[in-house]
């Protein structure tokens, strides 16, 4: 089950999480700090993008579900993804949700969406 904060995503309809690139942060040498070595920056955030298709029964129950991932990313909070295997990542932020394309209309109304969590390394 999928899930961030108070979003079950296995009831929204189809998606897929993908991992940004994990390791450690670092600079060429001569850089923008003009270091003459490679400068290591420290461990790289974990990004993670979700790709899938919101889907409801109504066009007012899609808009309901868009406008609160919506203000979820406008409202930054920190909370635990779990993934559909059940793998979870602790301290994630959602830091956009982006609507894809338009809205079909059809037996259900379905939107394309991406979103982006980010651990903040503090």
């Amino acid at each position: 089950m999928a899930s961030f904060h108070t979003f079950n995503f296995n009831t929204l309809g189809p998606h897929r999480l993908t991992i940004g690139g994990v390791g450690r942060a670092w600079e060429w040498p001569y850089g923008n700090s003009g270091l003459p070595f490679t400068d290591d920056l420290g461990p790289r955030e974990l990004v993670i993008t979700q790709t899938g298709r919101l889907v409801a029964s109504t066009e007012p129950a899609l808009w309901a579900t868009i406008n609160a991932l919506r203000a979820a990313a406008e409202l930054p909070r920190n909370a635990t993804l779990v993934g559909p295997a059940g793998q979870a990542w602790s301290d994630m932020t959602l830091m956009r949700f982006t609507p894809q394309g338009p809205i079909d209309r059809g037996r259900t109304f379905s939107l394309a969406y991406t979103l982006l969590y980010i651990r903040i390394n503090d």
